[in-house]
């Protein structure tokens, strides 16, 4: 079966350009030597902050490391790193030259502010608003069993610690306690981390105390068997809550060789142990261990995996950089097809999710590719050894708080990613899963539609045939379904017919899966209610634009200041070496346009701005519907001086021009979409002609920021349908040429029949539809009026 994967851009400087600059390093060094030798102090002391150092080169890294400092940031090489730093420390690296900014000005502070809140928040009636220790942890999952015995039980425990704690795992289902998929997600196996622990705990009670009143939790719910464990490293975790001097601990609490303590859990799994990414220094924080699983709490997390064959899915929740991320770690390898396009796909439907919650922006990618190279971690084995479908998710926040997230963050964190967790186990528990990239909100009337979609398997294998789309003109009646047609591996066409203009369309997608699955989407998963979930579409005289740039249908690009980042129809080039880029086009069709589609790290839009112009437009039909894709990375967003403008004009280019768009903020690697209707053109006043164009603008005003702009999958429509004619005498019914009784029941039958309008009984206006007033005309007609 498939097990979900996909790419995205790194964090901060590429990781090709990390991995260089590490190999630069590395050569620099005696053979052997590591780049770390020394523990860090981790203590939280008076004065101490947490700062941001922009390191320029090999040999500012390696001065860096030397300092043997508490390093936060996940990645180690140039660009931005994180470290926590005593004020000794902080003025060792101002000597050393280099810039930093300051994120968290006093770490104890934030530490006495913590604790502060833990007193504040002593019991459980309000579990999110403090962290809870390791005893209180527990209580929480055991009050929830004891209120719903139904629903929530603990397993025995799965193993013991390395100071022989329990490792305790709590399964939730409902009442059938039959086989069914799984889903495993498991917090604090860093145990500084410890906003992942309350994240494991709002899953459990959002899906226990919604049981009764949500059915989709229900449903899902009765279908899976969730095993949840809040606390992977219960000794690194307790041991975290003793003072300030062991707050920031990471690892378990080993005693190792030499007297130092600990092993990194997420370094110490069997896929990629010991490779780049971990070391081999027991003093260092991502110290892999003396083996693989050589640690009781990864090994026995290991193989409580193995032992359930049926769960299919697995989280490991980690802080911070706010990220959703996938194998692979040990290496930048692509993952294969079907597994890349399905993670994409989850990946970015867990971005939508969590920033239509709070509109934060978690970034989607693999872990290689999207912050920096972890062998020996969770998510690479749980994927590639295991066979299950695996991801990470790095929580609140981006710095800022670091490991020591306010406590009044801790419900909208969970707020935020329950959604993105809840899509995950859909996906991943369901047989099979469509995905429709591009469902057309608009028809060209009388024209037969070609609806791309895709179907993945996931826990069971597709039925041949089974995919179809499903259609009804109007919002009432029987749905027709139309086979779909296989293009190749997980790729479908199906074929909406052709419909008469002005009518609505909706529409589904079906598909089966071969243990009895049926998948649907919209919604995705089955359904209860008598009604399908469907796409709407309006039937309009024309699609004036349907352009995925796979040919030159006229746009003209030009440079308007710019040193680079002129406007180009290609393929995106999925650069690794370029952190800001698409890696491809918004609909899948294979072209677009970006901004300087080429390799190297020079490529985005510089000094000024690049303009790309449509072909003339015939908009006089009115009813106007504007949208496209369009993909805005960008380094600066203050002041909204970095953009992308949208504009149009009715005067086939020559002005003036109408902002009828403004694009201000960074989508990071994604494409979005956006809409401009007719209403929105009336409210700015905009003259709709024969020959008009549109524009969009993607401007640099800051040569040291990073713009990257894109455009894809533009559709504009005409809505307004021709009112059909009469090809007789109106109100002649029977078609004899005569008015009189005999055209009464032809009359009443155009209200009430489902053929379509009869432009014979169109009697007065409004012209186009039948209403009172062409029952009064055609009344007046038989009275001889």
């Amino acid at each position: 079966m498939n097990r979900f994967v996909a790419v995205s851009r790194p964090r901060g400087a590429a990781p090709a350009c990390r991995i260089l600059s590490m190999l630069a390093l590395a050569l620099a060094l005696p053979p052997g030597e590591p780049f770390t030798a020394s523990a860090a102090d981790l203590s939280i002391k008076p004065g101490d902050q947490i700062i941001r150092v922009d390191v320029q080169n090999a040999e500012q890294l390696q001065a860096l490391l030397d300092l043997d400092l508490d390093i936060h940031s996940h990645e180690v090489g140039v660009g931005p790193v994180d470290v926590h730093v005593s004020t000794a420390e902080r003025e060792a690296i101002g000597q050393l030259g280099m810039k930093f900014e300051v994120l968290n000005p006093d770490l104890m502070a934030s530490y006495a502010r913590e604790q502060a809140d833990i007193l504040l928040g002593q019991g459980l009636a309000v579990p999110f608003d403090s962290y809870l220790n390791i005893d209180n942890t527990y209580q929480f999952m055991t009050n929830l069993a004891i209120a719903r015995p139904d629903l929530v039980e603990e397993l025995p425990a799965i193993g013991l610690s390395i100071e022989s704690r329990p490792l305790r795992v709590w399964r939730i289902t409902g009442p059938d306690k039959t086989d069914k998929p799984g889903a495993f997600f498991h917090g604090l196996q860093h145990c500084r981390e410890w906003i992942t622990g309350p994240m494991i705990l709002y899953i459990a009670n959002q899906l226990v105390t919604n049981y009764d009143g949500n059915p989709a939790i229900q449903s899902l719910v009765n279908r899976t068997d969730f095993y949840l464990m809040p606390v992977m490293n219960p000794d690194g975790y307790a041991y975290t809550w003793i003072d300030s001097s062991t707050r920031l601990w990471r690892k378990n609490r080993r005693l190792n060789a030499g007297g130092t303590f600990g092993v990194d859990l997420n370094r110490n799994w069997a896929f990629g142990w010991s490779g780049p990414g971990a070391s081999s220094v027991p003093s260092n924080d991502t110290y892999y261990g003396t083996g693989p699983f050589s640690e009781p709490e990864s090994a026995a997390v290991s193989n409580f995996i193995l032992s359930k064959p049926n769960i299919r899915a697995h989280m490991d929740y980690h802080s911070y950089s706010q990220l959703i991320m996938w194998a692979y770690g040990a290496n930048c390898t692509t993952l294969p097809q079907p597994d890349y396009g399905a993670y994409y796909e989850m990946g970015q439907d867990m971005h939508r999710l969590i920033r239509e919650a709070t509109s934060l922006f978690y970034e989607p990618g693999p872990i290689c590719q999207t912050i920096y190279q972890a062998s020996g971690a969770s998510v690479d084995w749980t994927y590639a050894t295991a066979g299950r479908t695996s991801m990470t998710i790095e929580l609140r926040d981006t710095g800022t708080n670091g490991f020591t997230l306010p406590a009044n963050q801790i419900l909208p964190n969970c707020q935020e990613n329950f959604p993105a967790i809840m899509r995950l186990t859909e996906w991943a528990t369901a047989g099979v899963v469509i995905v429709v990239k591009d469902a057309p909100p608009v028809l060209r009337a009388d024209t037969p539609t070609v609806v791309k979609f895709k179907v993945y398997e996931s826990g069971e294998g597709y039925v041949p045939n089974s995919a179809a789309l499903h259609y009804r003109a109007g919002d009432s009646g029987s749905f027709t379904a139309v086979p779909a047609s296989h293009v190749s591996g997980v790729d479908f066409t199906a074929t909406i017919p052709a419909i008469p203009c002005g009518q609505t369309v909706e529409y589904y997608f079906r598909a089966d899966g071969s243990d009895g699955f049926m998948a649907q989407n919209p919604n995705g998963f089955p359904v209860s209610q008598p009604e399908p979930e469907v796409y709407t579409a309006r039937v309009v005289n024309q699609i004036v634009l349907e352009d995925h740039f796979q040919t030159d249908l006229g746009w003209t690009a030009t440079v308007v200041g710019a040193t680079a980042g002129q406007w180009q129809r290609a393929v995106p080039t999925n650069d690794l070496a370029v952190a800001f880029d698409p890696q491809f086009d918004s609909d899948g069709s294979g072209m677009c346009f970006v901004t300087q589609n080429g390799t190297g790290t020079n490529t985005d839009v510089d000094s000024g701005s690049v303009r790309l112009t449509s072909p003339p437009l015939d908009l006089s039909g009115g009813d106007v519907r504007i949208s496209y894709d369009y993909f805005l990375y960008l380094s600066n967003v203050a002041g909204g001086v970095d953009r992308m403008l949208v504009e149009i004009d009715s005067n086939n280019g020559a002005g003036p021009w109408t902002q009828i768009a403004l694009h201000v903020t960074s989508g990071g690697v994604s494409w979005r979409r956006h809409t401009i209707t007719q209403t929105n053109l009336d409210l700015l006043g905009v003259t709709l002609t024969s020959a008009m164009r549109i524009r969009f603008t993607v401007n640099d005003s800051n040569p040291q920021s990073t713009v990257e702009g894109g455009l894809d999958n533009v559709r504009i429509s005409v809505g307004t349908c021709p009112v059909p004619k009469c090809p007789g005498i109106l109100g002649d019914m029977s078609s004899d040429s005569l008015l009189n009784g005999g055209d009464i029941a032809g009359f009443s039958a155009a209200f009430i029949t489902e053929s379509g309008f009869d432009p014979c009984a169109d009697l007065a206006e409004p012209f186009g539809t039948l209403d009172d007033a062409d029952i009064a005309a055609f009344t007046a007609l038989l009275l001889g009026q």
